[in-house]
Formats: structure tokens, C-alpha cells, sequence
């Protein structure tokens, strides 16, 4: 098993059968402008090629960013399952995948 830093939030969790990224902010701010990353992000979009899935803990802007997911290229965003962990609104989990499987 390999571990890797991205940024704020976020690590690849890499073993022989998967590459899991949990809670991928590439870029940008959150909280209205309030909060950004500490350091520009070495992990690109195209880096995507090889991950396998994404688990998000939870909703914040911080960690969950539809707006950089977008810009995921869409032959990567097919193919990744979508983790998250069970809420009661159950806001990022099979609902947020089933409504943005097209997008994401």
C-alpha cells in the first residue's frame, strides 16, 4: 500500500488493485472566499487517468467541489466510482452519483 499527500484534505490511497482519492479541492477557495489551499496543488486534473474512485467524508466545500470535479476529463470521470459516507440527508452519497453520474 502507498500513500500520498495531494493537498488540505486529500490522499491517494494506492494498493495493486485500486487508487482511491479522498476529498479532491485541486483549486480554488470555499466559505465565500474565506478559506483556500495553503499551496498550489501538484496533483493535475489528467492525474485522474489512474485513479479508480473518490470518496468524499462529507459536504463541505472543502472537500467536496463540484466545480473542480467538472473539469475532471470525462473519459476519466466515466469510468471512477463515487464513495462517501453514509448521512442521514445523505447529500454527497448515491443521490449526488446518480444526479451528476452524466457530469462526473
Amino acid at each position: 500500500m502507498f500513500i500520498r499527500w495531494v493537498n488540505h484534505a486529500s490522499f491517494i490511497v494506492e494498493t495493486d488493485r485500486a487508487r482511491l482519492i479522498c476529498d479532491p479541492c485541486i483549486e480554488g477557495t470555499a466559505f465565500n472566499d474565506g478559506w483556500r489551499l495553503l499551496s498550489p496543488t501538484q496533483f493535475s486534473y489528467r492525474d485522474f487517468e489512474r485513479i479508480t474512485h473518490i470518496w468524499f467524508s462529507h459536504e463541505h466545500p472543502d472537500h467536496f467541489a463540484p466545480p473542480n470535479l467538472r473539469k475532471i476529463p470525462e473519459e476519466y470521470r466515466r469510468r471512477i466510482t463515487v464513495l462517501s459516507h453514509g448521512t442521514d440527508c445523505n447529500s454527497v452519497g448515491a443521490e449526488w452519483a446518480s444526479r451528476y453520474r452524466d457530469e462526473f
